[in-house]
């Protein structure tokens, strides 16, 4: 900053000779200067060393200060300056001069132009310099309350690491429980359609519309969240790109695994589920739900506590991960788990995602920021954090009310891995329907990736 300064003194603004440029007028009269080549004589074209200082720090911005200005008409007590050509590289003929057209006199005009262009290109490498350092702040959308474990646990460190590795560049703006309006299913669109910036959801609300992911929610697939989510991500990778055209996914994983909560009579055989109205998250849950005897209710997970407390349901299918940000121990006594060391019941996929034009409109460093700490990487931390955090938690809670937990027999979870074994032959049909070819090995290949990552999770 510096040079530049040196270089608009020396153009005439600031500095001693100040005053000549205040004192100049067009109707002043002059001797009359011929043009001369710069470099005749540097001690009189001194004005060539400032446009070489100035060219030095344009040229890595695209542009060169040598325009050549053309005149300074005298139409008016205003005068006006015009450019012939714009900013062009190499002055051909002589010094640009200023004539007043009353007296047809010429005059050095050196200092007006140049000192102009030195303005015009630190306005520039300031523009240039906003442009870098733009603070670009996110918008993320769920609906779960800002103290559930999704917020304060997976997306508010994962957030705040990447604000702290783009030296505050790159900001997040939280709206949980849906505060910028719609629904949950509606998510989803809102995410394409850049209501907000990334949304946390899970796609089994919008039915029908993501049946090849819906293979992590197949009953008794794994007893792992963080091997299932990193087996998820690698199988999306592979197979599943088309169902999430317009959107820019920076995660996928499971929750922890679902179980059965209910009110005032566990459920600890098959024959419990009789006459039992039992809240359902997604087709397959609804399924199995009619499959073991008892009555499906479809409902998002906000609107579950207001149920039980009506009695519009008896139950709820869902993982410890959302009885804190509900209070779900207090509106129920019994907890009903699968047999120890056993496939869970079941897995609720969820996803985060970014709308595409908003990832592409960043700069290429700031991209590069999220994407180190997304994908996989994130996948498999979701997965650990719902292992380990989100049980303990519901753990704590569910016994700090005298709740009971329970586990089922060996046996009897048998019978139930028995009865759901059908849906398997469901999902496969219901993939091929949609264009996807050879649904069996798709099924078989999601169960090998969690095998794999099964030898290598932590829980």
């Amino acid at each position: 900053m510096a040079d530049f300064r040196a270089a608009l003194s020396g153009a005439g603004f600031g500095g001693s000779r100040s005053h000549e440029w205040a004192s100049w007028r067009p109707h002043r009269r002059r001797p009359e200067i011929a043009r001369a080549p710069y470099g005749a004589d540097e001690a009189e074209h001194k004005p060539r060393a400032i446009i070489e200082q100035i060219r030095s720090f344009t040229a890595p911005l695209g542009c060169d200060a040598t325009g050549e200005v053309a005149s300074i008409r005298r139409r008016s007590p205003s005068r006006r300056l015009a450019c012939s050509g714009g900013c062009r590289s190499g002055t051909s003929a002589g010094q640009p001069v200023a004539r007043n057209y009353n007296n047809k006199r010429e005059y050095p005009m050196s200092k007006l132009p140049k000192a102009l262009l030195a303005l015009a290109c630190v306005s520039c490498l300031s523009l240039s310099a906003y442009a870098q350092e733009a603070v670009v702040t996110l918008k993320v959308h769920h609906f779960l309350p800002a103290h559930s474990l999704t917020q304060a646990n997976l997306l508010k460190p994962w957030a705040d690491e990447i604000t702290e590795a783009s030296d505050g560049r790159i900001q997040f703006q939280f709206y949980p429980s849906m505060q910028l309006g719609g629904t949950p299913p509606q998510l989803v669109d809102q995410v394409r359609d850049g209501v907000a910036d990334i949304v946390w959801t899970l796609p089994g609300y919008n039915s029908g519309r993501f049946p090849l992911i819906s293979v992590f929610e197949q009953p008794f697939m794994s007893r792992s969240a963080e091997a299932s989510s990193q087996a998820m991500w690698e199988f999306v990778a592979k197979h599943g790109e088309k169902e999430f055209t317009g959107m820019h996914l920076l995660a996928t994983h499971t929750t922890d695994g679902a179980l059965i909560h209910t009110g005032k009579k566990p459920i600890n055989r098959m024959a419990d589920f009789r006459g039992k109205k039992i809240r359902a998250a997604n087709r397959t849950s609804t399924k199995l739900i009619s499959l073991l005897g008892g009555t499906p209710v479809a409902m998002p997970v906000p609107q579950i506590p207001e149920a039980l407390s009506k009695g519009v349901v008896d139950g709820a299918i869902v993982p410890w991960d959302v009885v804190p940000a509900l209070k779900l121990h207090e509106l129920v006594g019994h907890h009903t788990e699968m047999a120890e060391g056993k496939p869970a019941l079941m897995y609720t996929v969820m996803i985060l995602a970014m709308n595409p034009a908003t990832y592409e409109g960043l700069p290429e460093d700031l991209r590069k920021i999220i994407d180190e700490r997304s994908g996989a990487v994130l996948s498999r931390r979701a997965g650990q954090l719902f292992d380990e955090i989100a049980v303990q938690n519901g753990h704590r809670l569910a016994e700090s009310r005298g709740n009971k937990i329970h586990q089922l027999s060996e046996d009897e979870q048998q019978k139930w891995m028995k009865v759901a074994e059908r849906l398997d032959q469901d999902w496969i049909k219901e993939v091929e329907g949609k264009g996807y070819a050879n649904g069996a090995a798709l099924l078989e290949d999601a169960r090998q990736l969690i095998q794999q990552h099964s030898d290598t999770a932590t829980r």
